[in-house]
């Protein structure tokens, strides 16, 4: 599902499934997530969709209700797939996303549309961080960051 979910001649809406059927999958424990590399595999490729999701958002001139749709189903797939996950992980994913929030640039003023699609990058990859810190169950405050 997620191979398919890369393909660029798909329709927006069948994405929207494509990532609603993912969390629904991760939700149900259907698959053992917390083991070997495939969790930075799976949250980086996350991550890519949902990036080149808000570029293609942004390139349009008026984007629909489904591109908003296929984002938030990509981040309630991150929040349902880091639910399955412990505690030490989440954080190692919380500071994973943190690195792939594009940083504050100063851009010139004759290209207002290069900082918009990086300020809106940056708001959507908050929101992922969100997604997967609401999972994080602290113990001790003291353990929550290395």
């Amino acid at each position: 599902l997620m191979s398919h979910l890369g393909q660029k001649n798909l329709d927006t809406k069948v994405r929207c499934g494509i990532a609603t059927v993912l969390s629904g999958i991760f939700n149900s424990g259907a698959i053992d997530a917390s083991v070997g590399p495939s969790v930075l595999e799976t949250i980086n490729a996350l991550l890519t969709h949902l990036r080149s999701s808000v570029e293609s958002m942004s390139n349009n001139r008026e984007p629909g209700p489904d591109s908003r749709n296929y984002n938030e189903a990509i981040l309630n797939a991150l929040g349902e797939y880091s639910s399955s996950l412990p505690n030490f992980q989440i954080i190692e994913i919380m500071i994973f996303v943190l690195g792939k929030v594009p940083p504050r640039l100063n851009f010139d003023q004759s290209d207002p549309r290069a900082a918009d699609i990086e300020s809106e990058l940056q708001h959507t990859m908050l929101k992922a961080l969100l997604t997967v810190g609401e999972k994080y169950t602290p113990i001790q405050f003291t353990t929550t960051f290395p």
